[in-house]
């Protein structure tokens, strides 16, 4: 699913990655890709406009920003209409360029120790 509200960042687009069983939920931030500023950000995955919906513009992946959010706050913003949801579910070629990423941004020390311990619970496969 991708979303935009209240959990996220200036409204860009975020991808909701996985769900655990402690009501925890993974998301990462899309962001518009920028060649002057990308030497801050991560640049391991851009998405190109069109991609999906809500990506209207060249994007990239920002996996520093990646973060856990409760699962019951979550549920509960999307039936308050707090968030903007796409019924349009990520195609598999734009998931598997996100979920790819993440090994990349874990060799690169950019995932909080909060993100990566989730990951290694949650989805392993993601770090290799």
């Amino acid at each position: 699913m991708i979303c935009s509200g209240r959990f996220f960042q200036d409204g860009h687009p975020t991808v909701i990655i996985a769900f655990d069983t402690n009501d925890k939920c993974l998301v990462v931030n899309i962001t518009e890709y920028n060649e002057a500023r990308s030497f801050r950000f991560d640049n391991t995955c851009v998405l190109e406009s069109g991609s999906h919906e809500y990506i209207t513009k060249k994007s990239m992946v920002s996996y520093q920003d990646s973060k856990l959010i409760k699962t019951s706050e979550l549920e509960n913003d999307l039936l308050k209409g707090y968030l903007r949801y796409s019924k349009n579910i990520v195609s598999t070629e734009v998931m598997t360029q996100i979920n790819q990423g993440f090994k990349k941004a874990n060799d690169s020390k950019i995932l909080s120790k909060e993100v990566v311990k989730f990951i290694r619970n949650t989805i392993p496969d993601l770090l290799g």
